[in-house]
């Protein structure tokens, strides 16, 4: 009975070992994304603060009026230990009637990658700039 008892209670400690290695890996991506998304947040809202032309002029969109995507040379941040690598691109819309270019309407990607648990890992979002606001139409 007592080596019973004893390989029960090792197969419990063993699993609950596996368990809280699996808990701390989950949590250590899980602020990883979180702080992804953070970056992701901050770069956008840096950009809302300038004027539509300081804004093109910053995302390197085209002012000929083309449709050319734009990308933006890689940012490596830090937080914690953890690095991050950030890039945008940016383009004029086209309208969705007639197909021409809306050189008022800007279209911005950010993508974040980083490394972790041997992984890489990524997260991207899509937002629209307008000279006028909330007002435009893609």
């Amino acid at each position: 009975e007592t080596i019973i008892a004893l390989f029960i209670a090792v197969v419990l400690i063993a699993a609950i070992l596996a368990s809280t290695v699996l808990a701390a890996r989950l949590f250590t991506e899980a602020k990883a994304y979180t702080n992804a998304t953070n970056i992701i947040n901050q770069q956008v809202e840096n950009l809302r603060t300038l004027g539509f032309t300081q804004l093109k002029a910053q995302l390197g969109v085209p002012t000929d009026g083309s449709e050319a995507v734009t990308p933006s040379p890689a940012i490596t941040l830090s937080v914690g230990s953890q690095r991050f690598t950030v890039t945008r691109t940016a383009r004029l819309v086209k309208n969705k009637t007639g197909g021409a270019i809306n050189t008022d309407l800007v279209e911005m990607t950010v993508n974040v990658s980083w490394s972790s648990v041997g992984r890489t890992h990524s997260t991207s979002s899509q937002t629209y700039f307008s000279a006028f606001g909330f007002a435009a139409q893609p």
